[in-house]
Formats: C-alpha cells, sequence, structure tokens
C-alpha cells in the first residue's frame, strides 16, 4: 500500500458556529488518529479546504464519510493522489481558521479557490499544500492549531 494525498473544498449547509467547529474537529482528530490519517483543514465563512493524507484506503474512507455527510455540499475534488511523504507527518488535523467579516472571508475564499484550481496541475504532489496555506495566510487573518 502507498501513501496518498486527497485535498477537496466544500461548502457547508449552514455556518459553523464555535462549537460546531470544535465539536467537528473533536470528531475528525480522533478518527484520523484511528486511522493514522493526517491533514489540514481550513475553514472560512462556510467553505473548507481539506488534506488528507495516509495509506490509501484509510484516506479513501475519511472521504467517503465526507462526502456522506450532511453538512456539506458542493464538494470539489482537487486531487487525490500518490505521495512520497507527509505534508503533515504531526498532526492529525491542523486547523486554521479566519474570524473576518462574512462579504470579506467569501471574497478571500472564492480567490483562494481560484490560486488552488489554476495551481494544483501546475504544483506537483506536496510542494502545492504550502503555497494553499500561504495563499490563504496572506489573504486572511488566520491561525493554525493542532
Amino acid at each position: 500500500m502507498h501513501l496518498s494525498q486527497l485535498m477537496y473544498m466544500s461548502s457547508a449547509v449552514e455556518l459553523f458556529d464555535e462549537k460546531m467547529l470544535e465539536e467537528l474537529l473533536e470528531v475528525a482528530r480522533s478518527r484520523n488518529e484511528e486511522l493514522a490519517v493526517t491533514g489540514l483543514l481550513i475553514y472560512v465563512d462556510g467553505s473548507f479546504l481539506q488534506v488528507l493524507e495516509g495509506l490509501q484506503p484509510a484516506v479513501d474512507a475519511v472521504y467517503a464519510a465526507i462526502l456522506k455527510d450532511p453538512r456539506h455540499r458542493n464538494v470539489l475534488e482537487i486531487f487525490n493522489r500518490e505521495i512520497e511523504e507527509r505534508s503533515f507527518p504531526d498532526w492529525s488535523m491542523a486547523f486554521a481558521r479566519s474570524d473576518i467579516p462574512s462579504n470579506e472571508g467569501k471574497h478571500a475564499f472564492r480567490k483562494l479557490r481560484g490560486d488552488v484550481l489554476a495551481n494544483a496541475g501546475y504544483i506537483k504532489g506536496p510542494k502545492i499544500i504550502p503555497h494553499i496555506v500561504s495563499a490563504f495566510v496572506r489573504r486572511v487573518p488566520a491561525f493554525l492549531e493542532n
């Protein structure tokens, strides 16, 4: 079996408040730890960008659960490919979010989405991950936590 890295974007059916985000992260981190899946979750004003990495069957299982989760809609898979090493080896689920106003958050995420779609085919493998995170941090005041 090989290591896989999957990135997707989606929209939340409803805006997540602080409690909903904490519950989501608690469940995700627990599940990911059990399956040896690592990654990053970015949330901005109802939009998610997530990177999952681990053994292919584990990544597929987590992603299949996400696709069935009624809290998501408009799921767009950016890539799912084999990797040599993890970008987030120590993070069961790193998390970044923004507390900026709604209109600014939507604009920033649309711009980030455009960057991801424009560059995913050109910046190969895990090298796209720092590009995306830096693009996110440049556009919105955010923080990472694990």
